[in-house]
């Protein structure tokens, strides 16, 4: 059963630090537009300026996308800040977009993750096809022998069935 609890509880973990914390705890203060949009669009959605950081956000991945690439922070942190000020059906919306360039990229974990996350909050917004739609997206990619066992329980924990 999908609860409203659990999605709550999932978005609240869906950050992933960038790049560039990982640099600084290294030792080498590397900034780059990713980090430069995460960090801004960060400080933003700390002062409850969400349209803002969503702006921010929604610029990055449009820049990204027109060159062939996609940064899984910045759909995460996008998809958050949606949730955050009650934008479930649009957080929902870029998690799915997530999943479908992390498909494009055969990125198969970020994609079983993303569709995972997804199919929770279509679910909680009462879009239960489009929920399925995404559970059988992920049943399907979870029959393929490369996926890791930490996305496989990540998976089965979202779809109820731990």
């Amino acid at each position: 059963m999908i609860t409203t609890q659990r999605s709550c509880s999932i978005l609240l973990g869906l950050m992933i630090f960038g790049s560039a914390a990982a640099a600084q705890q290294a030792g080498s203060p590397v900034v780059t537009p990713a980090a430069d949009a995460i960090t801004t669009a960060s400080g933003l959605i700390a002062d409850g300026n969400y349209r803002d950081a969503e702006h921010i956000l929604r610029d990055f991945i449009d820049n990204q996308r027109r060159h062939g690439e996609f940064n899984v922070s910045a759909y995460r942190q996008l998809a958050n800040s949606q949730y955050a000020r009650n934008g479930l059906i649009e957080a929902a919306r870029t998690l799915t977009d997530l999943a479908s360039e992390a498909g494009r990229a055969h990125d198969i974990e970020i994609e079983i993750r993303a569709r995972a996350d997804a199919s929770l909050l279509w679910a909680e917004a009462g879009q239960r096809s489009r929920a399925m739609v995404q559970l059988e997206r992920v049943n399907f990619l979870l029959r393929r022998a490369e996926v890791t066992a930490q996305t496989r329980q990540y998976a089965l924990a979202r779809s109820g069935n731990p």
